[in-house]
């Protein structure tokens, strides 16, 4: 026995829908359903049908929120006979026997027929299958590439796609569907779409079918309007085409090749907008990056950009920048490795003194002894072997910038007469008692606890205060996680020229590894890092086993002690970021069926691919 459901809509015509195999059939709101209906009081997953061994349907309700009603009366499951009414909300189902092998048709002005493509048989009277079929047109699909090549802004080229589906089919108006969780949006229409025959309701119903269809929409009992549904899912988008055929015109006679390639043609052209539109966001986000951190510096700068996209390393940019508009003296503070003299570097050109010199010195590499006479000059005699007046580093940077490196090194006798200089302006080279004026910005730099120096008697509080007029505070690697990735990648850029290879990227499993390891070392470890893997690699990629070898991690303890080594809320963004990128990567099903395996909502799934860049991984 083969049935027909005769679905009731609110403000929609009627919807014939063939019964076919052997069930279960599942019915709800969602789109993942077997049979989808839209309604009020329809829960998502609302009913269950299945067909039992004497052929008669039966039904069962999945727990939905307002019931299921047989005639009028709440019943949970049971046997649904022919004739019967289901109630799901303000939809109406009613079981009827199917007559006819074909396509139902129905002369009543506005009933509809609908039967998945798979079930479609030549309806009585017609003639079969004729011609070789109707196959894609290759100009379609390199007029479809040239046209999102040509596109100025990022974004699923729906209107081209759109257009290309009407061509193909022999559709004079067509319309494309985007489906969201329980959102249904049109996005493109070509033609003039004849809504007064094909209501947006109609359509948006035959949009959410899970299979191609083709149906016909009575007319009064003229000529019919025949239109048809192709719905294209790529990974968790999922698109419906709906288009209305040109007059005498039929999918059956035009043979079902078309048909069936539409759906593969259309999901091949998905997928590579979206590949295509991700490295064009990358390369265009890249881009704009290093004009962002270019902004703003003299030309000929010759200046390093300091990469980074995450909110610890921007708030540093953007304090340094302030900085630099104003004379104060600096304090930059941060672990060793963090990239501290180029912030120096950064402040001083983007500083009025920029055409005058910028002068580094680390104080914990000169000896003590004569770090004095390095920093302010020394008299003819000031010391054995003093033959000749030489100046110091504070009047070589003379109208620029001394940056003092190390400045928690500095011997704790020779700090008041820093201060001294700072205070005056004037510099006491080392033998004479009277100074000489001297114009120099200094920022200082340093990896320790400049008050706990204090609290120990190691560092003057006068001075600490006197250079720390402004404050920056450089984030460690572990804090800015996210702009591992990109450093990497302008890394390994600058290893292939310094060791003249082509390594064209890391394993996304590889890249893993980077991102949750300790990096005591900081971006300095990185970097060297980097380099290594540019020499050790023999391929065109660096894989999980070289970054291993390189950072001397076990296979199984990939977050064994670079793990341990991080806070908390640094290790669980690092276990959160490996297991999402694995089930991402392993999934089968839509995004739906994975936030649903996961125990967790559609839209937090997606809040949590955003937060670790995963989104491109997905699509």
């Amino acid at each position: 026995m083969r049935y027909v459901l005769d679905i009731t809509l609110p403000g929609l015509a009627r919807i014939h829908y063939h019964l076919r195999g052997e069930g279960p059939w599942r019915i709800g709101s969602e789109v993942s359903c077997d049979i989808p209906v839209r309604a009020r009081g329809v829960s998502r997953a609302h009913l269950e049908l299945a067909l039992e061994g004497d052929g008669k349907v039966t039904f069962r309700d999945l727990g939905s929120t307002n019931g299921t009603f047989l005639d009028g009366e709440k019943v949970p499951s049971g046997l649904w006979p022919a004739g019967a009414s289901l109630g799901l909300g303000e939809a109406r189902l009613v079981l009827k026997e199917a007559v006819t092998e074909g396509m139902a048709f129905g002369h009543e002005l506005g009933e509809v027929a609908i039967s998945g493509i798979v079930d479609i048989r030549v309806l009585p009277g017609r003639d079969g299958l004729t011609g070789a079929g109707r196959r894609l047109p290759f100009l379609s699909m390199v007029s479809l590439m040239e046209r999102v090549l040509d596109l100025k802004v990022p974004g699923v080229p729906y209107q081209a796609l759109c257009e290309v589906f009407a061509e193909t089919m022999g559709c004079t108006a067509a319309k494309c569907y985007e489906i969201s969780g329980a959102s249904l949006t049109v996005q493109a229409v070509c033609g003039g779409f004849p809504e007064d025959r094909v209501s947006p309701a109609l359509a948006q119903a035959a949009a959410l079918l899970p299979k191609p269809t083709s149906f016909e929409v009575g007319s009064g009992g003229g000529e019919a309007t025949r239109a048809l549904c192709v719905p294209v899912e790529d990974g968790g988008r999922r698109l419906a085409f709906v288009g209305v055929l040109k007059e005498g015109f039929d999918p059956l006679r035009q043979g079902l090749d078309a048909f069936l390639m539409v759906p593969v043609a259309l999901r091949f052209l998905l997928n590579w907008v979206d590949s295509l539109q991700a490295q064009r966001q990358t390369v265009e986000t890249l881009a704009e990056e290093v004009r962002r951190l270019r902004s703003g510096l003299p030309d000929g700068s010759g200046l390093e950009p300091i990469l980074g996209r995450g909110p610890a390393i921007l708030e540093a940019l953007e304090l340094a920048d302030s900085a630099a508009r104003t004379d104060m003296s600096v304090l930059l503070l941060g672990p060793t490795g963090t990239g501290k003299e180029l912030f120096a570097r950064r402040i001083h050109w983007l500083s009025k003194r920029n055409g005058r010199p910028l002068v580094a010195v680390n104080c914990s590499s000169i000896p003590a002894s004569l770090l004095e006479s390095e920093l302010f000059g020394a008299e003819r005699g000031a010391y054995t072997g003093s033959d000749a007046r030489r100046g110091g580093y504070f009047e070589a940077a003379s109208g620029g910038t001394l940056f003092l490196d190390e400045i928690g090194d500095m011997p704790i006798g020779l700090q008041p007469k820093l201060l001294r200089v700072l205070e005056d302006k004037r510099v006491y080279p080392l033998g004479s008692a009277k100074g000489k004026p001297v114009d120099v910005r200094v920022i200082a730099a340093s990896n320790q606890n400049l008050k706990a120096l204090m609290d120990e008697g190691g560092f003057r509080q006068d001075l600490y205060y006197r250079l720390a007029q402004m404050i920056v505070e450089l984030p460690p690697l572990t804090a800015r996680r996210e702009d591992i990735p990109l450093l990497a990648a302008a890394f390994l850029e600058r290893a292939n020229r310094e060791v003249a290879k082509n390594v064209r990227g890391f394993e996304e499993e590889a890249l893993g590894l980077l991102v949750a390891h300790a990096w005591d070392g900081n971006v300095r470890e990185l970097l060297a890092t980097v380099r290594r893997l540019a020499v050790m690699a023999r391929g065109e990629s660096i894989d999980t086993g070289l970054v291993r070898r390189a950072l001397d991690v076990r296979p199984g303890d990939e977050n064994g002690g670079a793990m341990w080594a991080l806070d908390w809320r640094a290790a669980n963004d690092a276990f959160e970021r490996d297991y999402l990128t694995r089930r991402v990567r392993d999934k089968a099903g839509s995004m739906s069926a994975l936030a649903k395996e996961l125990g967790i909502s559609r839209p937090a799934l997606y809040l949590k691919l955003k937060k670790f860049s995963l989104l491109d991984h997905e699509s």
